[in-house]
């Protein structure tokens, strides 16, 4: 279960159900996004990050796979330059406001209509985002390229201090009125506290191919219902589901 609750676990079964990336744009790359590019290694990948400590890990990712487009570049909803913040030697960055401990620098940000214009990059896109802050501007510089997009794979912070970041239900909402469903969940992590602080969520466009197939394929079996109809007769004289 675990490994199936992955982004590897979760992009093997789109791939199994006959779906195929025109192109895999991965916005907030860091030292890559592990599980994202194997599932479809022919496929066109668009790496987008504004960390300089990235590209060396970006440069990696093209040593590896046929088709890579770096763009060490924030992505944003103008393309031009942006404010952000930098901590020490970690590769992580951020774009936007103050942070307390970051030290203030700015970097070359793009719309990510542009890169894929630039890229010259055909859809279907997988498109994945995380980049821990500036995700309203990202979407915005991304319209046309969610208009071509099936997948779209977001981390979503459930806590967070950070003024003005966007919160779970206004990105649902967001991809919601985009035309997206949520189809699957790719993972999470927890805070020292045990809290739930992030989540994998995997969106898919209602309507596309893929998501038409995955509906066919949802109904329960015929095995199903009849294991369904035995636990449910077993449970009226002992019911192991109240402890």
């Amino acid at each position: 279960m675990n490994e199936r609750v992955s982004m590897g676990g979760v992009l093997g079964h789109i791939r199994d159900l006959g779906w195929t990336p025109g192109a895999v744009i991965d916005i907030g790359v860091e030292r890559g996004t592990r599980g994202l590019y194997s599932a479809w290694p022919e496929a066109p990948i668009c790496l987008v990050e504004p960390s300089p400590r990235a590209l060396v890990y970006m440069q990696q990712v093209a040593q590896r796979y046929p088709n890579v487009h770096i763009y060490n570049v924030g992505a944003s909803n103008y393309t031009g330059e942006a404010p952000g913040r930098a901590y020490q030697d970690l590769v992580n960055v951020a774009i936007g406001g103050p942070k307390t401990g970051w030290t203030a620098t700015a970097f070359p940000v793009m719309t990510c209509d542009d890169i894929v214009r630039d890229a010259g990059l055909q859809g279907p896109f997988l498109y994945k985002l995380d980049t821990d802050s500036h995700e309203r501007e990202v979407l915005e510089g991304s319209a046309e390229t969610l208009v071509r997009t099936d997948v779209c794979i977001v981390e979503i912070n459930v806590f967070n201090s950070y003024k003005g970041r966007i919160t779970p239900d206004e990105m649902w909402r967001t991809l919601h009125d985009k035309g997206f469903a949520l189809f699957d969940f790719a993972g999470s992590a927890l805070a020292e506290s045990g809290l739930l602080r992030t989540m994998d969520l995997v969106f898919v466009r209602v309507g596309s191919a893929l998501f038409d197939a995955a509906w066919r394929r949802s109904a329960k079996g015929d095995a199903k219902i009849r294991k369904r109809i035995e636990q449910q007769r077993a449970a009226l004289t002992d019911n192991n589901v109240i402890g």
